[in-house]
This record gives C-alpha cells, sequence and structure tokens, in this order.
C-alpha cells in the first residue's frame, strides 16, 4: 500500500472515530465528511476498520515530546468525553467506553512500542 494511501485510510479512520464517539452536530458533521471523504477515494467501512495507524505517517515527524502531547490531548478528550457523557447522559453505553478505549490503544500502542525500542 502507498504512503498516500496510508495517509488517506488514517484520515478516514479518524473521521469514522469522531463519526462513532462525537456529540450531537460534531458527530453529524463527522458522519456527513466520511461519507464524503470515502466516496472520493473509494474507501469501504471494511477497509478503515482493517487499518491499523500507520505510525511511519502519522507520528514521523513528531518529536517524543510532541507525541507524547498529542496522545495526552487526545486521552484527555475521551476521559472527558466519557465523563461528561455518563454525567449528562446517566451512563455510559460498556460498549462505547470499550470502542473509545480500543481507538486510543490502536491509535497509539504500535508507535509507543516503535519509539521504546529506541
Amino acid at each position: 500500500m502507498s504512503a498516500e494511501r496510508k495517509k488517506i485510510l488514517d484520515k478516514a479512520k479518524k473521521l469514522k472515530e469522531l463519526a462513532d464517539r462525537g456529540v450531537g452536530g460534531e458527530m453529524a458533521n463527522a458522519k456527513e465528511m466520511l461519507s464524503k471523504y470515502m466516496e472520493k477515494h473509494n474507501i469501504t467501512f471494511e477497509e478503515i476498520e482493517s487499518h491499523d495507524y500507520s505510525s511511519d505517517t502519522v507520528f514521523s515527524g513528531m518529536s517524543d515530546k510532541e507525541f507524547l502531547n498529542e496522545m495526552l490531548k487526545d486521552v484527555l478528550a475521551v476521559g472527558i468525553g466519557l465523563v461528561l457523557s455518563s454525567f449528562l447522559g446517566g451512563g455510559v453505553n460498556a460498549e462505547f467506553k470499550e470502542k473509545s478505549i480500543n481507538m486510543l490503544k490502536n491509535k497509539y500502542s504500535k508507535e509507543i512500542k516503535n519509539r521504546n525500542k529506541k
């Protein structure tokens, strides 16, 4: 797979994650953007689901500090989202919580392993 295709799939995966876990208008906008992006680049949902973030295209240009800041922003965003969903919605669906945690793990685990080898 070309580096360009990996970048396209990385973006599609990010849009899908936002469409799956966004709130209100954010979720609706992400779903619409994802649909248009998938059509433009001829992407299937199966392709997005099976795609792992390509660390070389997403994080390779970042220093360790920049990478850590990016990861912490995502962890905080997910954590705050779960807390707000629980507070405002009266509870957090276990499947939603698991998807959110797995998204973080899938997005960052490969890069963490690569950086620990250095």
